[in-house]
């Protein structure tokens, strides 16, 4: 079997690689008669000029290691290459540096604690320790890098970073930017592939590195410290490693409490561990990172703990610090984050969920009201989800008594400020405590915030935030009183006219076809400039208002409130219109106004009136709302009420169903056919027929054959 060599020393990683599993199938046919001559190869390509041949000798000495480790014969050279790798640490190639740190782990796990000990923890946990801290500007490590170089000046182009360049008074601002790109990547030298060597060596060596795990020791500080560094990854290197640790004493009370042991150990090494050092507080900090890498690895060292610990009985003493992180990544916005979680929480927790909830509540909601304020959106999102969970599935006796705190904290989540899923999380939290304590949280309840504020967020610009409140604003409809519940009918009636009012995109691009009117808006500069971004950390105003009480409700007082507040009511804006929609749907819902006939006919011409606004784009967008809608609306105030009205519809299902647009057609399609199970083929028939015969043909070419006979009659 021949071996070409010259690939080892290739520009291409997969070359590289290739051969290398090559010379190890080479030595696993000829043994020991090549065994010499590789490692003589491999000795010499791990001096080489180009960083290329030295990771080539280290993919090459991994092999030979795994070979030695096949045969447990016992590799002679290993303090040479030891010494080496411990070099190679420092490269300035990361690929290198990586490689480098896997062969350490591979010597360790051949000669064992021993070469730890010799070889690699001094050199090693300083080279940790000495990049723990590094300066981010001016640093040698990267300004001497020809590649670093390269990516800065990249990161750096553009019409106005060239001119910030080339202005001598702004030099600083350049340097500036340049630690801003960096501080939070490669600003750190070797610290992450360092990190990730110490997690490779106390993986490989198992049970037999837990005499160098003492709380107090080194290896357990700079872990400590690591995992809360600015830098990411090297957070998340810092979590792989805890996990390795957690993982090290874990064998090691297995094999002191095995049958063979010489003796029964009275205490764990883990437990003491986790109580003498900083670890558990640790991974509490990890499970809240802003970064969902560094959540998720946090998520896996906590399993590990969580299993290792075995017993409920030795994991009660770490649920004070656990427990509620470990409750609000289960609804973490990172699928990978919140499954993991959950799987966990089966594990360990099993069929006692809500009874372990409901022990830990005095800690949970506080935790949960605090993390409704961080500047982390995703974790905003989570507790949304959690307080809604607490209404919904835990004991409302036990519950209530935080009910107001929780609902006072979901408030300010509904700010125009926040980000959608921050919304919609609030409001479908707000509405399950609606539906959980109606006698507290209603029309009539000292809450002057709440009715502006989803009368807002009616207008948003995301469907979904616009149905959410529709939801909490119906809702509190069914539970209050009547009086109070007339504002928010007025209102509804008040949006739905806004669509009427948006600027009149065809009279504002000087075209008439929508298609034209549509490709000048896309490409509308002025539209799509300086427009307020969306920042993921954005947490909105914090600051507490005043309490002062809204009083009686009226529509003036819901708009003056909103004024005061300085919130957006979008009233000439379509999306209020697309909001209003959904709300009469939740008000038919209420079966508070069920036999008030002159309030609906009123209602379903103002809905008729705004399904035939086309002077904006996104009519149509307004139009699918409808037809999602009026079916629903057309059960909840009865045929006799509807079909008087329905009618008005008919020309707008007619221009639905014949434009260009796939999603409105088949909403319109849907529409008529849940009309034609409401009302019936004949009924429905009838009612375009005596509006405007012409929109009949049209129409009846979507609907199912007649049978001559109702479904309701």
């Amino acid at each position: 079997m021949e071996v070409d060599w010259t690939l080892l020393e290739s520009n291409q990683r997969l070359q590289r690689e290739n051969c290398a599993r090559a010379a190890g199938k080479l030595l696993a046919a000829a043994g020991s008669e090549v065994s010499q001559s590789v490692k003589d190869r491999a000795s010499s390509l791990l001096c080489h000029d180009q960083w290329e041949g030295r990771h080539g000798g280290l993919l090459l000495l991994q092999e030979c290691l795994k070979w030695y480790q096949q045969g447990k014969l016992d590799p002679s050279s290993h303090a040479q290459w030891a010494d080496v790798c411990i070099k190679l640490l420092s490269d300035k190639e990361v690929r290198v540096r990586k490689t480098s740190g896997a062969v350490i782990a591979l010597l360790c796990k051949l000669v064992g604690l021993k070469l730890y000990d010799e070889k690699v923890a001094q050199p090693l946990l300083a080279s940790i320790e000495s990049n723990m801290n590094l300066e981010r500007d001016g640093q040698a490590f990267l300004d001497d890098d020809e590649e670093t170089k390269k990516l800065t000046e990249k990161l750096l182009a553009g019409e106005g970073a060239r001119q910030m360049k080339q202005a001598s008074s702004r030099a600083s601002r350049a340097s500036s930017m340049q630690s801003t790109i960096f501080h939070d990547t490669a600003g750190w030298g070797t610290l992450e592939t360092d990190m990730s060597c110490l997690q490779q060596v106390i993986a490989s060596l198992g049970a037999e590195f837990a005499p160098r795990l003492d709380s107090q020791g080194e290896v357990a500080e700079l872990l400590c410290t690591a995992a809360l560094h600015m830098n990411r990854f090297v957070r998340e290197e810092a979590f792989r490693s805890l996990e390795a640790v957690i993982q090290s004493l874990h064998d090691a009370d297995n094999e002191r409490s095995s049958p063979d042991a010489a003796e029964t150990q009275s205490e764990f090494l883990l437990d003491d561990f986790a109580q003498s050092s900083d670890v558990v507080a640790r991974l509490g900090s990890g499970l809240c990172d802003e970064w969902g890498n560094v959540r998720m690895q946090a998520s896996v060292a906590l399993r590990c703990f969580l299993v290792s610990l075995q017993t409920s009985l030795r994991r009660q003493p770490f649920y004070h610090e656990l427990m509620p992180k470990f409750c609000l990544n289960r609804y973490n916005m990172a699928d990978g984050v919140s499954s993991y979680t959950r799987e966990t929480w089966q594990l360990i927790i099993g069929a006692r969920g809500r009874e372990t909830v409901l022990e830990w509540l005095p800690h949970l909601v506080p935790f949960y009201i605090m993390q409704t304020r961080v500047s982390n959106s995703e974790a905003r999102v989570a507790a949304a989800k959690c307080i809604g969970e607490l209404a919904a599935r835990i004991d409302k006796a036990s519950v209530s008594t935080y009910a107001p705190d929780l609902f006072e904290a979901l408030i300010p989540r509904l700010s125009r400020h926040d980000a959608w899923e921050v919304k919609e999380a609030a409001c479908s939290a707000l509405l399950e405590l609606v539906r959980t304590f109606p006698d507290r949280f209603n029309l009539s309840a000292n809450f002057p915030e709440l009715v502006p504020s989803l009368s807002a967020i009616l207008a948003d610009k995301t469907w979904s935030v616009r149905e959410g409140s529709a939801l909490v604003l119906g809702e509190l409809v069914k539970v209050s009183e009547e009086d109070a519940a007339g504002s928010v009918w007025e209102l509804c009636l008040d949006g739905l006219t806004s669509a009427s009012k948006e600027v009149d995109e065809r009279e504002k691009y000087g075209k008439e076809d929508l298609a034209e009117v549509k490709r000048e808006r896309d490409n509308d500069f002025s539209l799509h400039s300086n427009q307020d971004a969306l920042d993921c950390c954005a947490v909105g105003d914090l600051d507490e208002d005043d309490s002062e009480q809204l009083g009686k409700l009226s529509l003036s007082k819901i708009y003056n409130r909103a004024q005061q507040q300085k919130l957006d009511m979008g009233f000439n804006s379509w999306e209020r219109t697309d909001g209003c929609l959904y709300l009469v749907r939740e008000l038919g819902l209420s079966n508070r106004w069920s036999g008030a006939a002159e309030r609906w006919e009123k209602a379903l011409m103002l809905v008729a009136s705004s399904s035939e606004v086309r002077h904006f784009v996104k009519h149509l967008a307004l139009l699918r709302t409808l037809w999602k809608v009026l079916p629903e609306i057309a059960k909840v105030i009865g045929a006799e009420i509807f079909n008087k009205h329905l009618g008005g519809f008919a020309g707008s299902l007619a221009y639905s169903l014949s434009c260009e647009d796939r999603l409105t057609v088949q909403a319109a399609e849907h529409c008529l056919l849940e009309l034609n199970r409401c009302i019936g083929n004949d009924r429905l028939s009838e009612c375009f027929r005596q509006h405007d015969p012409a929109f009949l043909d049209q129409i009846s070419a979507h609907l199912p054959e007649p049978t001559g006979k109702n479904a309701v009659s």
